[in-house]
Formats: C-alpha cells, structure tokens, sequence
C-alpha cells in the first residue's frame, strides 16, 4: 500500500510515557499542532494505554503490555492512514512495530535525545527506521551508517515560555545559577565555585539528598517547574551548564542542553564546560568556556568583575528566540524528512 499517494503528509507522533522525555514530547507536540491542520497530525499517548493493559491483565509482564500497546499504534497509524510516523525518545515502540508499518509504507523516524550512554536501547532500533536524529554524533552516527538509516544531528530547544522582555544585566540581584539534578562531576564544580566565596543559587530534582556545603545555596530542591526556573534564571547574571558525565574522558560526546537556550533567552551569560557539539550548535552566540573545576571559578570570578556587553546578550537572546525553538525543531524535521 503506498500511503504517498494518497495526498498531503499525515503525521502520527509517539509521546514517551514519562519524565523529562515526555516533557519534551510535549513542547514538541505542541510546535506541531501550530504547524500542521488538525485533520494532518495524531498523537499517539502511549501512558495511558500502557496504564490501561497493565491494569487489565491478570498476571501482566513487561513485554505484554508493550505488546498491545504497539498493536494499538498500528491499528491508530493504519486507520488514520499516516504518511509519517514520528517517535520520541524512551517510547517503548519495538523494532518489529517499526518495521512493520515501514512495510505498508509509512515513513519511520527516531528522535533520540537521550545521552547515548545512558539510555541503550537506541542500538537495537536504529536499522528499523529510515531515519534518526540525535543529540549526538560519534557511536550514533555510525551505527545509522552500517545500518542504512539516515542520520540526523538535531539537538532539542529552550523550553522556558518566551518572554517579552528581560531585567538588564546590571540590575540582577542575583550571581551564578545552575538548575539541574547533582551528579558527581556537577557537585565538584559546584563545591569549587562556594569554596571561593562566588554567589550561586542552585535548583533541581534530587538535591534534597546531597548533604554537604551546597546545603546553603540551594534554592530548589525536588521538581522545579518553568515558572520557578524562569524566575531564577532572569534574577542571574551567569546560567552556569555543567554536564553530568565527567566530560574529561569523552568530551566529543557531551550534548546539548536545552537548558542552555533557556540560559540565553533568559538574558543571562552562558558560561559553560567546553564542548564540540556545544560550540557547534549555538553558532554565532557569544559564550565563555571553561574545563574543569579550576576554569570554573577563574570564568565566573572574570565575568562578574568585569561585565558582559549588553548588545552579546541581546544578540544571543535573538538568536536563541529565532533558531533555537520548538517550532524550528519541527518544521526542521518536516523538512528533512518529509
């Protein structure tokens, strides 16, 4: 059967189920929807189905439930007669779904932006789709080349809702900011920058275990929404990115954050670890870098005695606004791919 022929592009997009990857479904699906007519575009929540099988089995197993779940995405992709199907990182959609539809002729891709490293599924599903994008290059990339499927560097975009204007960087009461959750590499950078006296102001999920000399400075601890990181955010002058991965052992690999859009459209100066891909993607943007905790501090101690320009930062909030959003991430998709 070939779907082509039937008329304009019908996109059917897989939300993930939950944590930060549904999130981002979410924003996703939302730039979507102000891209495409309803009558063009499904979505396909697989929470509720899963929920709903597990509850109804008797004695449920993993695999079942994922199994019903996927036969009711083919039967929504087929029934809507989708031309594209789009799907999310950490949706548990299986190879065999994927190919199957592929089979009918519905064009398949992968938006993969999870850390390589962390979440392994990504190797088994490569070769079911024609497309791929990543957050990454190196072992994704190459894995997409033995396989045949085309590969895509797409990194995600700010997900803090726009504002119209934000306080000038001489007025910020505040010093350094970092939102994310702790991990080993972060709390030793963190320690470093309190240890010479900086002022910093951090927020995240999972600091409410970490007991140390970061106690006081924690501004946030459990979920911190938009509204609370966008407050914090246009209160700093500094928006401090830190990867969780010790970046010295594979630095080539240290991806994108969308917290570092939201650092830019929020007016602050990015100071962050240096990376290829980091450097890469925000282009003309004006940033500073640091390796290693000592770079850390000597950075954010230059930056707040010296000052910033405030044309850089406006330029980069430009910029960010303009290139570096969901609805670019979309229509770049639709491009690519359609």
């Amino acid at each position: 059967m070939d779907l082509q022929a039937t008329g304009p592009a019908k996109w059917l997009m897989v939300l993930p189920p939950e944590g930060a990857a549904r999130q981002v479904g979410e924003m996703a699906w939302d730039a979507l929807c102000g891209l495409l007519p309803p009558e063009r575009r499904k979505l396909f929540d697989i929470k509720p189905y899963l929920d709903g099988f597990d509850k109804l089995l008797k004695n449920p197993t993993d695999d079942m439930v994922v199994d019903l779940a996927n036969q009711s995405l083919v039967v929504q992709c087929l029934d809507f007669q989708a031309t594209h199907l789009l799907v999310l990182a950490l949706a548990p959609i299986t190879a065999f779904t994927v190919g199957l539809l592929r089979r009918n002729g519905v064009i398949t891709a992968h938006w993969f932006y999870e850390d390589f490293r962390q979440a392994k599924y990504w190797s088994a599903v490569v070769p079911a789709y024609q497309h791929f994008l990543a957050i990454q290059r190196g072992p994704v990339e190459e894995a997409c080349r033995v396989a045949g499927t085309r590969f895509h560097y797409l990194p995600t975009a700010a997900m803090l809702p726009p504002r119209a204007s934000v306080r000038p960087w001489r007025e910020r009461p505040d010093g350094i900011a970092f939102i994310g959750f702790p991990s080993a590499y972060r709390v030793e950078v963190l320690e470093a920058i309190v240890r010479e006296g900086l002022p910093l102001r951090i927020a995240g999920a999972g600091w409410e275990k970490y007991r140390g000399p970061l106690e006081s400075f924690l501004t946030g601890k459990g979920w911190f929404g938009a509204e609370e990181a966008g407050k914090l955010l246009d209160g700093a002058r500094i928006g401090l990115h830190v990867p969780a991965e010790d970046p010295r052992a594979d630095r080539g690999n240290s991806h994108v954050s969308p917290r570092l859009y939201d650092i830019l459209a929020s007016g602050c100066y990015l100071l962050s670890e240096e990376a290829p891909l980091i450097r890469e993607s925000l282009g003309p943007c004006e940033f500073r870098e640091f390796r290693g905790p000592a770079e850390a501090v000597r950075a954010a101690k230059a930056l707040l005695t010296e000052g910033v320009s405030e044309s850089a930062l406006a330029s980069n909030r430009a910029h960010a606004l303009a290139e570096h959003t969901f609805t670019r991430r979309m229509r770049d998709i639709m491009d690519r791919i359609g």
